[in-house]
């Protein structure tokens, strides 16, 4: 005899996870509906089992993985993610398994979350839109390829006239408002501008959600990293560093090459409220009941930051 049990929607306007429970066996089994592509998806997994259980790590290439039996929380968390190339992440808060062996979760996937950029060139720099262009490029493949879930496009790329392109050289934060009336501005795409210099690779201006690119010092990653602090992430290599973390590292500061974001970096870049995939709408529906995790932050919500499930 099947006893079907109907979890609540846990995320808003959408019915995110329904649970069967049948009476046999001896695991617990979570189905990924939907889910575009065959790569090894990354399930994180807080529950019970003889104790309480954080960020216990599943894999599977197919639409179904099978895990330990999970009991009812009982004071332990009980939350389920789960990150794929191509595919949004999605994050599960409170989910309510049953003492009973042999429940099925299903996790309604969906596509990659669209990140809309408004880019203006401010330099004479020569290649510039080239450049831009690269990077863009480099920032969907580091965001898809390392499972956070999104997918950065721009519209139309502005170039500033000439005589306005000379006003801004150098820049930096304190020039936002000058760049915005002067230059353009786009309320609903995270608005970046290319400036000849800007004092550092890029700069992100927080209280404009606007990304600055110095031309002259920028390299491939800068863009992404920049995109990185709209996503709420900071330096890892910020005194004192976080243990674990490498200069390899997308948020590196000063790093060179850089090519990874942790498991753990993608959670944020989802859940966090202050995170531009959240704070801006680009992500419909939201989330519900997501932690605030900071980098530093170490609980059972919140994975350390350099906490990292590989290969991809």
């Amino acid at each position: 005899m099947m006893r079907i049990i109907t979890l609540t929607s846990l995320v808003a306007g959408s019915c995110a996870i329904a649970a069967a429970l049948v009476h046999a066996g001896t695991r617990d089994q979570i189905i990924l509906a939907g889910r575009t592509g065959s790569d090894s998806a990354t399930l994180l997994i807080d529950g019970r089992r003889t104790s309480c259980v954080d960020d216990d790590v599943a894999r599977t290439s197919t639409d179904r993985v099978s895990v330990d039996n999970l009991l009812a929380p009982q004071g332990c968390n009980a939350d389920l993610s789960v990150f794929a190339i191509d595919n949004a992440t999605q994050f599960i808060a409170d989910v309510h398994w049953l003492d009973a062996e042999d429940e099925t979760i299903t996790v309604r996937m969906r596509s990659l979350i669209n990140v809309p950029l408004a880019v203006w060139i401010v330099t004479n720099v020569s290649g510039t839109a080239t450049d831009v262009n690269h990077d863009i490029d480099r920032a969907a493949e580091l965001y898809n390829d390392m499972q956070c879930g999104f997918d950065i496009s721009a519209g139309a790329i502005q170039t500033a006239s000439s005589s306005v392109r000379s006003q801004f050289d150098p820049a930096n934060c304190a020039s936002v408002p000058a760049l915005k009336q002067r230059v353009g501005f786009d309320p609903k795409r995270i608005n970046t501008y290319y400036l000849t210099d800007v004092g550092a690779r890029g700069r992100f201006c927080s209280a404009d959600s606007v990304i600055l690119i110095g031309e002259l010092e920028a390299d491939r990653e800068s863009l992404a990293h920049e995109l990185g602090h709209a996503f709420s992430l900071g330096h890892p290599n910020e005194r004192p560093t976080i243990p674990g973390m490498t200069s390899k590292n997308l948020m590196w500061s000063g790093g060179s090459n850089r090519d990874a974001i942790t498991t753990a970096q993608c959670f944020r870049t989802n859940v966090n409220k202050t995170s531009a995939v959240n704070a801006r709408g680009f992500r419909m529906p939201t989330f519900v009941n997501t932690p605030l995790c900071g980098d530093r932050d170490k609980n059972r919500r919140c994975p350390p930051l350099a906490f990292d499930v590989v290969p991809k």
